[in-house]
C-alpha cells in the first residue's frame, strides 16, 4: 500500500468507536450499528489485529437480527464470517422472500438489485444454494453498453449484479462490461459515477474495482488510484469520501481499506 497511510491512527480511529455491548458506532456518542460494526470488524481484521471480546460481539450481533431487514442479516453474518462464527439459523424464509422478489419485482423496487444481492449474500454464508432463478433475473438488467442497472447501468448496481452471478457460479466477464468499467475510470485515479464527471469517490472507486476483479479486466491507473485513495485519510486517522471535504467514517475506511487491500500489486500499511 502507498507510503504514508498511518495505521497506528487509522485503528485508533476505528477503536474509538467501539462500544459498551460489543458493536461499533458512526461516532462514539451513537449507539452501535450493524453496518459500522462490520466496517470496523473489517477494518481490524484486513489489518491483522484481533477483535476484543468477541463473545460479546457475537451477542450484540444475533440480538439484532431482524427478518423485516435483510440488512441486519447480511452485515450480521459478514461479520460472523470474519469471526469465524457460523451459528445455526433458520434462514427457510429467506429463500421464500427471496424466490418472492423474483417473481414479483416491479420497478417500484428501486433497490432490487442490492437486496436480491443481500439475499442470495446471506445464503451462501451460511452454506445454503442460491435459487437458479437468480441468474435470469440478474442477467435482465444488463444494459446495451455493458453496465448493469434497475433504471440506467451504474457502478453500484453492476457491482451488486455480477456479485450475484458469481455467487450462481456464473461468468461474468464480458468485454462489453469491462470497456463499461474502462470508461469510469478518471486518469487522476479512481472511479466516477459517469464518464467525464469528477471527483472520483470512495464508494465508486470501491465497486469499481471490485466489478474489476469480478469480470478479470484492469485498473488503468492502479498507482494514481492508491495516491486518490491514500490522500483521503485524515488527521484523525479515518478516511473521508472525496476530496472536497467531509468527516471520516467508518464506511469510508472501510472502501479505502479493501481498494487499497485489494489493488493489484503487494502493498503493505504503515506502523
Amino acid at each position: 500500500m502507498r507510503s504514508g497511510i498511518d495505521t497506528g491512527a487509522l485503528l485508533d480511529f476505528v477503536r474509538e468507536r467501539r462500544k459498551e455491548d460489543g458493536g461499533f458506532a458512526f461516532v462514539p456518542p451513537l449507539p452501535s450499528s450493524m453496518p459500522e460494526t462490520y466496517y470496523g470488524v473489517f477494518i481490524l481484521k484486513a489489518l491483522g489485529e484481533e477483535v476484543d471480546a468477541p463473545e460479546a460481539l457475537e451477542e450484540f450481533l444475533l440480538s439484532k437480527l431482524d427478518r423485516s431487514n435483510i440488512y441486519s442479516w447480511y452485515y450480521a453474518l459478514e461479520t460472523l464470517a470474519l469471526l469465524g462464527t457460523n451459528p445455526e439459523l433458520d434462514v427457510a424464509w429467506l429463500v421464500e422472500r427471496l424466490d418472492g422478489v423474483l417473481r414479483t419485482y416491479s420497478f417500484a423496487m428501486p433497490r432490487v438489485l442490492e437486496d436480491v444481492f443481500y439475499m442470495a449474500r446471506c445464503l451462501d454464508l451460511v452454506d445454503q444454494r442460491v435459487p437458479s432463478g437468480v441468474t435470469d433475473f440478474i442477467r435482465s438488467f444488463k444494459r446495451e453498453g455493458g453496465g448493469y442497472g434497475v433504471r440506467y447501468p451504474n457502478l453500484r448496481d453492476t457491482f451488486y449484479a455480477l456479485s450475484c452471478l458469481q455467487l450462481c457460479n456464473r461468468a461474468a466477464e464480458d468485454v462489453k462490461t469491462r470497456h463499461f468499467l474502462e470508461g469510469l475510470q478518471h486518469p487522476g485515479g479512481g472511479f466516477v459515477k459517469s464518464a467525464g464527471s469528477y471527483p472520483p469517490y470512495l464508494e465508486d472507486t470501491f465497486f469499481g474495482q471490485a466489478c474489476v476483479n469480478l469480470v478479470k479486466g484492469r485498473v488503468l491507473y492502479p498507482e494514481e488510484t492508491r495516491d486518490m485513495v491514500a490522500r483521503l485519510q485524515t488527521r484523525d486517522g479515518g478516511f473521508r469520501r472525496g476530496i472536497y471535504g467531509g468527516i471520516a467514517t467508518l464506511e469510508g475506511s472501510y472502501y479505502a481499506v479493501a481498494c487499497l487491500k485489494g489493488s493489484d500489486s503487494a502493498m503493505e500499511f504503515e506502523k
